[in-house]
């Protein structure tokens, strides 16, 4: 699982974790590294915000703030490339 790897696209990404999973059957703390290895700071920082029943409320949290960031991100870049405005707030 280790050589799957996080390069902006969500879906993927989740899928092809999920997928290895299936035949792997790691769960919990050992899950959960896994995935917030590869996973944007951003991400990460969002997903810490709070605790988590079990493995299937933090993947859906997971998604969410992923897809959050990604979208984050395309909004920044539709901006102008990733420039940000000469305002400071």
């Amino acid at each position: 699982m280790s050589f799957v790897k996080y390069h902006g696209d969500n879906s993927k990404f989740l899928l092809e974790m999920e997928n290895i999973n299936i035949h792997a059957r790691v769960t919990e703390i050992d899950w959960r590294k896994m995935i917030e290895d590869q996973i944007p700071e951003g991400a990460l920082r969002r997903l810490s915000l709070r605790e988590y029943i079990d493995d299937g409320e933090w993947w859906e949290a997971v998604r969410a703030v992923i897809r959050a960031k990604e979208d984050f991100s395309e909004r920044i870049n539709l901006r102008g490339g990733g420039h940000q405005s000469g305002r400071r707030f």
